[in-house]
């Protein structure tokens, strides 16, 4: 498995599995940028199901069936005002473990 880090827009990305941190409140105008990969209305239905807010380490794994990237793996960040070096270590470690397995 190969990680890193950049700041194409996800549409440019390349890869089997894309990760993504998202702020606590206005999911659907963060997640504006996946719109050429996946339908946000149904992203946004996805993430209600299941109750994800983006607080710190909360995450969705959605596997995204015949589409590149595979896999989407969604992280909760928490707010932006108490984002801390730490909240980044753990959320790129809780998106590690998420894709173990991946290819």
């Amino acid at each position: 498995m190969q990680i890193s880090l950049n700041s194409l827009k996800p549409i440019n990305w390349k890869g089997s599995i894309l990760s993504i941190g998202l702020f606590e409140g206005n999911l659907e105008e963060q997640l504006k940028t996946l719109e050429p990969i996946i339908k946000i209305d149904f992203l946004l239905k996805t993430l209600t199901k299941y109750n994800f807010s983006a607080k710190p380490g909360e995450v969705s794994n959605l596997q995204l069936l015949k589409s590149d990237p595979e896999k989407l793996v969604i992280i909760g960040l928490g707010t932006p005002e108490l984002l801390e070096l730490e909240n980044i270590r753990q959320a790129a470690s809780t998106i590690a473990k998420g894709c173990i397995g991946s290819t």
